[in-house]
């Protein structure tokens, strides 16, 4: 199978080409040239293109070769998904989006259905904002040019990402460290919040399975596996793959939602309804959670991406002061919270949240 993979690089992106690889799928990534692969000659080419350049991004993918599947992994705006459907038009013949279950509003019942649609609150993102435009894109599209599946994942976990899904410990490049220095976790709501997980190479596996179908209808599916997280479970094992216990600390989720962090979404029940992608896919293995985490942490262990001492230490002090409640008697938790979000590393992993 022919794959052209929009992105490639990333946390996400390849790990997800890096198991087409292990199928013998021939693989051609397409990136801005900011990222690199790991060493692997079995990719048939890297592509460097300007997506947002129409005409650039139509030589590079009109090169004679027809693609059994082109897959979208850094598409953000629905200009980005206009030229690449237009690019790919009569020469593939199946698309898929990644996208995010972030376009569900965060007050949303669980299990969460496609059918629910996008809420309005959820568009005040502008990253959710882009998604949604994109989705609309590859929905709208002349469905005689080839099926196009969108994929909302929830939490994404797979070697080389960084761990934690609930705020205050959101992909948190300190988290380890504090879990294994015996630190309190300061987790909304005592951790009590349940999720749905998917990892980069079970996507890989929906969108081959996709292909295969040879469907030439516009779907949307919740991509998931079937084994719901909490957070105090989450945080547990993977304190228990160190060697250690969690400790937590409650802030409650109201604070989170006016923060204006961006964490509301992962403040509240995430539980996802993959009923509509079992019927287009069935029979898929999704890989447990536990295998997940620990590739994982031994991931981040043997990599060591953290930050700095110094930065460990005002991170750790501003956290202490939040797990000890101060805020509650001096009324500056917004100010803590802005304070701790500077000095949480953001990019100390290249591939960590590229798609």
């Amino acid at each position: 199978m022919k794959i052209l993979v929009i992105g490639g690089t990333g946390v996400v992106s390849h790990l997800m080409v890096a198991r087409w690889l292990d199928l013998e799928c021939r693989v051609t990534i397409l990136t801005d040239g900011r990222g690199t692969f790991p060493v692997d000659n079995r990719i048939v080419r890297h592509v460097i293109c300007d997506r947002n350049s129409v005409s650039d991004l139509s030589v590079a993918v009109r090169d004679g070769t027809f693609w059994d599947l082109v897959v979208d992994t850094v598409c953000f705006s629905a200009n980005q998904a206009l030229s690449l459907l237009n690019a790919t038009r009569d020469i593939c013949g199946a698309r898929v989006l990644l996208g995010t279950s972030l376009v569900y509003d965060c007050d949303q019942a669980s299990p969460i259905s496609e059918k629910f649609g996008v809420i309005a609150k959820a568009l005040r993102n502008d990253y959710v904002r882009g998604k949604v435009r994109a989705e609309s894109a590859y929905l709208e599209f002349d469905q005689a040019h080839g099926g196009n599946l969108i994929l909302r994942a929830p939490h994404i976990l797979g070697q080389g990402s960084l761990v934690g899904a609930l705020p205050l410990h959101n992909r948190d490049a300190f988290l380890l460290k504090r879990i294994l220095d015996r630190k309190p976790l300061v987790l909304v709501n005592s951790g009590q919040v349940r999720f749905s997980y998917v990892c980069p190479e079970d996507l890989a596996e929906v969108c081959l399975h996709w292909a295969r179908l040879g469907e030439k209808s516009n779907v949307v599916a919740n991509c998931a596996a079937s084994e719901v997280l909490d957070g105090v479970s989450y945080y547990e094992r993977l304190a228990a793959i160190l060697g250690r216990e969690v400790l937590i600390e409650s802030i409650p989720r109201e604070i989170i939602c006016h923060s204006n962090w961006g964490w509301q979404a992962t403040a509240c029940d995430r539980i996802l309804d993959t009923t509509l992608l079992n019927q287009w896919v069935p029979n898929i293995q999704f890989t447990p959670f536990q295998s997940i985490a620990e590739n994982a942490v031994h991931w981040l262990e043997r990599e060591d991406r953290t930050g700095t001492e110094s930065e460990y230490q005002k991170y750790g002090a501003l956290l202490d002061e939040i797990a000890r409640g101060s805020w509650k008697r001096i009324g500056n938790i917004e100010h803590l919270l802005a304070s701790l979000r500077l000095v949480v590393p953001t990019s100390n992993v290249d591939i960590r949240m590229n798609r």
